[in-house]
């Protein structure tokens, strides 16, 4: 019995982008944490100098990394903080480019590809029927 057969596919669809995408987010959540602790190490500071509450620990680091990612961080940060050198600077154009860009053509491939093989299913189903 189904009420609404026309949504099935998308709904069918629906269920295998969401299993297709945890490959994305694992690889996502690795990313995150490897910029998180390398920034950590990079900018966390000599024995006697003041640490900066936002790479002060390794977790706080991995928050600070996520909101890059969000668009609400401030280069000025890593202007103050005189250890890192232009190093921090590259490595933020490298996180945006890598999770933004090359991540999300991934998600819109992989979508679409999950969605043409829902219409394959469907196309030979109807043709069958």
């Amino acid at each position: 019995m189904q009420i609404f057969s026309p949504t099935t596919p998308l709904v069918i669809a629906i269920f295998r982008i969401m299993n297709d995408m945890l490959s994305l987010v694992l690889l996502g959540s690795i990313v995150l944490f490897g910029f998180g602790l390398a920034y950590f190490v990079l900018l966390h500071p000599e024995p006697g100098e003041e640490i900066d509450p936002r790479f002060g620990t390794m977790l706080r680091s991995i928050y600070s990394v996520f909101t890059m990612l969000l668009g609400l961080f401030d280069l000025s940060v890593f202007e103050e903080l005189e250890n890192s050198g232009g190093i921090s600077t590259l490595m933020f154009v490298m996180f945006v480019l890598g999770m933004v860009v090359v991540l999300l053509n991934l998600l819109i491939a992989i979508m679409s590809d999950s969605f043409n093989r829902i219409r394959q299913v469907e196309d030979s189903a109807f043709i069958q029927a």
